[in-house]
């Protein structure tokens, strides 16, 4: 009798084992299944936010090339009301230069300047760290030099703190540094 309870015994764990594993395996397959979804999802989702990057990219290339042409017009224009002075020829070459530019842009697909971009950094990476840090300089001095400085900041807010003469209104912070200057 003993011996018989113990085969049942034995058998059942068997079974539960048996069952455990098809069990894992099944929750191996619904896993695997929800992965590929994910997947599937995320794929999705980077196609269409990288379609409407492109789209705003190539959008704003291409208000750009209108935008520098316009600068290059306002150059040739300059430049023939200087026609007789020595700085003409030199701005009506400016404006070539800017047509150029613009032309190049509004032919160029953004997707090829980008692999262009990366493959100059892979062929000279010196040269593309050397030329990635003077533009980030030369943008920080640009952002430097647009804001306005601590001191003007400081002299605005007094200016606004002060109490205005009777009879008359105070000037805003923006008023306060355009009369100090």
């Amino acid at each position: 009798m003993a011996e018989l309870k113990t085969q049942t015994q034995r058998e059942q764990r068997v079974s539960d084992e048996t069952s455990g594993a098809r069990g894992s395996q099944s929750e191996r397959d619904t896993e695997g299944g929800l992965l590929d979804q994910a997947r599937g999802i995320a794929s999705s989702v980077a196609e269409q936010a990288k379609s409407a990057v492109g789209g705003r990219l190539t959008e704003r290339t291409t208000k750009s090339a209108v935008e520098l042409s316009e600068v290059a017009d306002a150059l040739r224009h300059t430049s023939r009301r200087l026609e007789g002075n020595v700085v003409g020829p030199l701005i009506g070459k400016a404006a070539e230069r800017v047509e150029q530019i613009s032309d190049a842009l509004d032919r160029t697909d953004l997707r090829q300047v980008v692999r262009d971009v990366e493959n100059f950094a892979r062929r000279e990476p010196v040269l593309f760290l050397g030329g990635a840090f003077a533009a980030g300089l030369l943008g920080a001095r640009f952002l430097r030099g647009a804001a306005p400085s601590p001191s003007e900041i400081m002299e605005a807010q007094r200016e606004a703190r002060k109490p205005a003469p009777s009879g008359s209104r105070a000037a805003s912070p923006g008023e306060s540094r355009r009369l100090s200057s």
